[in-house]
């Protein structure tokens, strides 16, 4: 998994947290396959389906992200180079952090 991180941060007085609406948080999934006879190796998220990002929310509750349609997230679906690559515009802190499955 690679991310990026906004240089914009928020001061709520205590701690620095990055805003996340101005310059959203982008996560990356890798997904690296190889078998043993040698015929498969490298990057095999582009030819993956069914991708699916869960959020898991306060009290355990789990939500399923859709690709498309959220005010605070987004995906690329399957089929291309940046398949599964979530984009997250909301603020976030120590206090309200975010949880999401791949």
């Amino acid at each position: 998994m690679t991310s990026s991180v906004t240089d914009q941060q928020l001061y709520d007085g205590v701690v620095h947290t990055p805003d996340y609406t101005l310059a959203p948080l982008v996560l990356s999934p890798y997904v690296n396959v190889s078998d043993q006879e040698g015929d498969i190796s490298g990057n095999a998220l582009p030819q993956l389906v069914n991708l699916k990002w869960t959020l898991l929310e306060v009290g355990g509750r789990k939500r399923e992200i859709p690709s498309s349609g959220d005010a605070y997230f987004s995906w690329e679906k399957a089929g291309g180079e940046n398949a599964g690559r979530l984009k997250v515009m909301q603020k976030c802190n120590a206090r309200k952090c975010v949880d999401a499955c791949f």
